[in-house]
């Protein structure tokens, strides 16, 4: 990867797991790495303020989201799906689409999805 001296980059879900590893690389490649995570206000409205006052955001990566690793598919509430597809899916499409409003030139934001589950706490599951 070429270096991203004098770049932007807004990555959500950077504070641990791959959302931290994207940022650390980004980071060692000479990128402003504008860090997001999910339970301080404060912190973020302080965020917000600082994007703006930058103006721009060269990269957008939508990194973040949940699972509920102790509750097996099969038995996931109507109300536990819905937290987990609006983190997950309206989460990243709203943090993409606002971010293509910061960005220089017509660039597509990537998402980025992944688990931490480990296969050991997988639920098996008979017929």
């Amino acid at each position: 990867m070429n270096s991203l001296k004098g770049k932007i980059a807004l990555i959500t879900g950077s504070a641990r797991g791959l959302g931290k590893a994207i940022a650390e690389r980004y980071a060692a490649l000479g990128a402003d790495i504008v860090l997001n995570y999910s339970r301080d206000k404060v912190a973020a409205d302080e965020t917000v303020s600082n994007i703006e006052a930058m103006g721009k955001i060269d990269i957008v990566v939508a990194n973040a989201g949940i699972e509920l690793v102790e509750t097996p598919v099969t038995a996931f509430t109507e109300e536990q799906f819905d937290h987990v597809f609006s983190i997950n899916t309206k989460g990243s499409y709203f943090t993409m689409q606002q971010g293509a409003k910061h960005m220089v030139g017509a660039r597509r934001p990537p998402a980025i999805s992944s688990t931490s589950c480990p296969r050991r706490s997988a639920t098996a599951v008979s017929p």
